[in-house]
C-alpha cells in the first residue's frame, strides 16, 4: 500500500484537530424590544421607563409559557443599560433608551406547541406596542425573535463522544494509510462549547479537541 505524501519517517508525532457536535433542542425563546421615554428631566423618563417595564412584566407572567422580562440585552445583562440624549442646548426635553427583553422557556420538544408559546408573546407585545402608537413621549420597538440553548453544559459529554467516534475513525484510516501504529500521545481541549442556533427546532452544540498522535511500528 502507497503511503501519503504527508508521512516523513524523521517526524514523530503530528497534530490532529476534531470537531464533534450535537443537535439539541432550543429552550429558550428570546424577545428583544426597547423603550425609549422623554420628558423634562431625567427622573420623569425613568419613572415613565420603569412604568413600561412593569406593565411588559406583568403581562408576560400571564402567558401560557413561563416568559420572564429582563433588563439588558440577552447574555448581555450587566453592560450598558442606559442612554441619555439631550436633544440640543435649548431643548427642555430629555430622552433616555432601555434595552430589555422577554425570555419563554419552551420545554416541549412538539414543533407545533412551541410555536404557539412564541406566536402568543408576539401577540402580547404587538397589542402593547400598539398602545403606544402615535404617543409622543413613549415608544416600544420589538426586534425580530430569537432562540437559545440555555446550559450547554449539560451536553458536553454527549458532544466529547462524538469526538471519540470521529477521532477513533480518522485513527483507524491513518493506521491503514501509513502502515503503521497510531497513538495518541495527549490531548489539548478547547473547553468553550460554540452553540449555533438554527431555527425554533434545531440548535447545534460544537467543541474541537486536538490531539497529538504518534507513529510507532506495528509489533
Amino acid at each position: 500500500m502507497k503511503k501519503s505524501k504527508s508521512y516523513k519517517s524523521d517526524r514523530y508525532y503530528f497534530e490532529q484537530r476534531v470537531e464533534g457536535e450535537v443537535y439539541v433542542l432550543p429552550d429558550r425563546a428570546i424577545f428583544p424590544i426597547v423603550i425609549t421615554t422623554k420628558a423634562t428631566n431625567n427622573h420623569k423618563t425613568i419613572e415613565a421607563a420603569h412604568s413600561v417595564f412593569q406593565e411588559i412584566a406583568s403581562g408576560s407572567e400571564a402567558l401560557s409559557a413561563p416568559t420572564t422580562a429582563h433588563i439588558g440585552r440577552f447574555r448581555q445583562e450587566h453592560k450598558e443599560k442606559i442612554v441619555t440624549k439631550v436633544f440640543s442646548k435649548n431643548s427642555r426635553y430629555i430622552q433616555v433608551t432601555i434595552s430589555l427583553h422577554l425570555c419563554t422557556v419552551l420545554a416541549e420538544e412538539g414543533f407545533w406547541q412551541r410555536a404557539k408559546h412564541v406566536s402568543l408573546v408576539q401577540d402580547f407585545l404587538q397589542t402593547t406596542i400598539a398602545k403606544y402608537d402615535g404617543n409622543d413621549d413613549i415608544s416600544l420597538a420589538a426586534s425580530e425573535v430569537q432562540f437559545a440553548v440555555n446550559n450547554h453544559e449539560q451536553h458536553r459529554q454527549q458532544i466529547s463522544e462524538s469526538i471519540y467516534d470521529k477521532m477513533k475513525a480518522t485513527l483507524d484510516v491513518i493506521a491503514e494509510k501509513e502502515e503503521k501504529k497510531v497513538v495518541v500521545k495527549d490531548v489539548v481541549m478547547n473547553p468553550k462549547i460554540r452553540c449555533e442556533v438554527l431555527n425554533i427546532s434545531h440548535a447545534a452544540l460544537s467543541m474541537k479537541l486536538d490531539f497529538n498522535i504518534v507513529f510507532a511500528d506495528k509489533e
